[in-house]
């Protein structure tokens, strides 16, 4: 099976001092202390990639890879952005699932859920 991969700058040095110094500290948990400007502009870096590989591969995940903690050869957290031209059975189910749910209430599962969540 042929895979293509694209991956985003790391963003742990990339948006702020603040998740910049956790990375280096190495600590896997950098994310929790982004403000809500920072977390933006992380999500609006994997606009464009995901967006472009989205038009060309079935399957396309954006993904935080917490670096040394997981044996990743660079050490800091960073995140990545993978496309492949195969849809695996879960992603194919959660999908199937989703558009299910979708047609039967009208809404989107993912926001209903996360509507629960916060209202918790």
């Amino acid at each position: 099976m042929p895979q293509s991969v694209a991956s985003v700058t790391p963003w742990a040095g990339r948006f702020g001092a603040e998740a910049a110094g956790a990375a280096d500290a190495g600590r896997g948990d950098a994310g929790l202390e982004l403000d809500l400007t920072a977390i933006t502009a992380v999500i609006d870096t994997w606009c464009d990639p995901t967006a472009e590989l989205g038009r060309s591969h079935a399957w396309v995940q954006v993904f935080e890879n917490k670096g040394a903690a997981m044996g990743c050869s660079q050490p800091q957290p960073h995140g990545q952005v993978w496309a492949t031209d195969d849809l695996s059975n879960e992603p194919a189910t959660e999908d199937a699932r989703q558009r299910l749910y979708h047609a039967q209430q009208g809404r989107s599962m993912l926001l209903d859920m996360a509507e629960r969540e916060a209202a918790t």
